[in-house]
């Protein structure tokens, strides 16, 4: 088969190029966003804060580039992913290089944390978003082949970090960060969006005395039509029958009542700035979405993992320093489970193609997995059997991960994908800021985090369960063979034959 870069279709030759930008996208996002283990024990020291009140900058930083994603999966819908992705880098940048002169720990809080967040956070959906609409096919594989970029990034980053605070400190170290930031703008220039092809779905046509012209501003849901040519003169309707490939028919308005329809709607769309707010609403929420007991069964899952993921990703360095390892082993544990990440990513986006077993399920029983491992880790006291459980732990939250993003897919439309994967990561970060802090301040009232990881492994098998509950097949999820769709209001509007 001939690798076409120009082809831009779903599943085309420009494929491979997205996946690698968003590769090295994740890569340098999820590098710093899990390498702060090693900067909090340094910004301990610096500031002379307990660790609940340093793990929060870990916890701001993660957690808003989480909770942005509502609002960031709205303007990729309306501005395109490369735009975001590149104004997503340079704010990042920005926010990391000014965290460089902090002076204490708040100053880190607000430029380190919620600006850097925000950057990240664009940068991340982003990300998965143009993956997702780029392959149909081999989905499950492309997704697990971006997303390892986070077990590449924590392992590396992890290594990294610890060699620039030794030769830099952390100001240096987070000054070379921000310089990866605003490389990120060269990978997101490659975030092109794909070709939509005209499915095999029939379209509404009309008869001669049909439709001679139409005023596009007056239908908010004319997107959802492909290619219907508009005029520029007016907002005249011509009455008669539509006639579909189906032969059902559908009487359309008098003339009287469209127009004054129509001059009603031109009232209400006059402003540009309600337009544009309603734009947005309609880009971030949709009444499906919503109304869809699973899918908060699904955001509830999710809360509950984040509340023990960052914990265990951010505090097992420090952990392993607690009960006296060197630097160089704890940054090996963090760094082991990259390696883990890594592997399991590609390893099950594979398997999840292969559709051997519902992708709800195989989610569900790799977090009951990553539970037990983090639980029981308090009886592991040596370096060789802590390397184990964190791989352990590494190779079934990875697979995890990647299986969200096709979780999503299965259970709602391919229009829906970002905007689900907005609110999915919300529910991400609305955890996340709340999770290091009470991960801190259980350390700082028993004195060690046995504590900590057996509450963070009690959340993750919590988490599993509730996941099960959302086995039903989806009534937003399309067959693909079938024919039938919903009639909208767009559809009696289509080209003269």
């Amino acid at each position: 088969m001939k690798w076409d870069l120009s082809d831009r279709r779903v599943d085309g030759g420009y494929g491979p190029i997205i996946v690698l930008s968003s590769f090295c996208l994740i890569v340098i996002t999820d590098g710093i966003l899990f390498s702060f283990g090693n900067l909090m024990v340094e910004l301990i020291e610096e500031f002379n804060n307990d660790r609940a009140t340093t793990a929060l900058v870990a916890s701001i930083l993660i957690g808003i580039s989480g909770l942005i994603g509502p609002f960031c999966g709205g303007l990729c819908g309306m501005y395109g992913c490369r735009v975001i992705a590149v104004v997503g880098s340079i704010l990042s940048c920005v926010g990391l290089l000014i965290s460089t002169f902090a002076t204490s720990i708040y100053f880190l809080y607000i430029f380190y944390g919620c600006i850097g967040g925000v950057g990240l956070g664009c940068i991340y959906l982003t990300g998965n978003i143009i993956t997702v609409q780029h392959f149909s096919k081999r989905r499950g594989l492309a997704c697990g082949i971006t997303l390892c970029g986070s077990g590449v990034g924590t392992f590396a980053f992890n290594q990294f970090t610890r060699v620039l605070i030794a030769e830099y400190g952390w100001r240096g170290t987070i000054l070379i960060e921000a310089g990866m930031c605003l490389q990120c703008v060269v990978f997101s220039l490659f975030l092109l969006a794909p070709f939509q092809e005209k499915t095999g779905r029939p379209n509404t046509c009309f008869k001669e005395e049909t439709v001679s012209t139409i005023k596009p501003d007056n239908f908010p849901n004319a997107h959802n039509c492909e290619h219907i040519p508009f005029t520029q003169n007016t907002g005249e309707v011509k009455i008669g029958k539509s006639v579909d490939k189906n032969n059902f028919e559908m009487e359309t308005e008098p003339e009287e009542s469209a127009i004054k329809r129509d001059t009603g709607k031109r009232e209400i769309y006059k402003s540009p700035d309600s337009v544009l707010l309603k734009q947005m609403f309609q880009s971030i929420f949709d009444t499906s979405l919503l109304a869809d007991l699973r899918f908060w069964i699904f955001l509830l899952s999710t809360v509950v993992v984040h509340l023990a993921f960052s914990v265990v990703i951010t505090m097992t360095a420090d952990r392993a320093m607690e009960l006296g390892m060197t630097k160089y082993e704890a940054s090996w544990l963090a760094s082991s489970i990259g390696i883990a990440n890594t592997a399991s990513r590609i390893c099950f986006g594979w398997l999840a193609d292969r559709r051997f077993m519902s992708r709800i399920v195989m989610a569900s029983l790799l977090l009951l997995l990553a539970g037990v491992s983090t639980a029981l880790s308090y009886l592991l006291k040596t370096f060789s059997t802590r390397i184990v459980g964190t791989s352990l732990y590494g190779f079934c939250i990875g697979g995890y991960i990647a299986m969200c993003p096709l979780v999503l897919a299965d259970m709602f439309s391919p229009e829906l994908i970002a905007k689900s994967l907005g609110l999915y990561l919300f529910a991400l970060g609305l955890s996340t800021v709340a999770s290091t802090p009470i991960g801190g301040l259980l350390f700082d009232k028993t004195g060690n985090y046995d504590v900590t990881f057996v509450v963070a492994g009690s959340e993750l098998i919590i988490a599993g369960l509730l996941m099960l509950f959302g086995r039903r097949p989806s009534s937003h999820t399309e067959d693909p063979g079938s024919t039938t769709r919903r009639v909208t209001s767009i559809d009696i509007i289509h080209r003269k034959n």
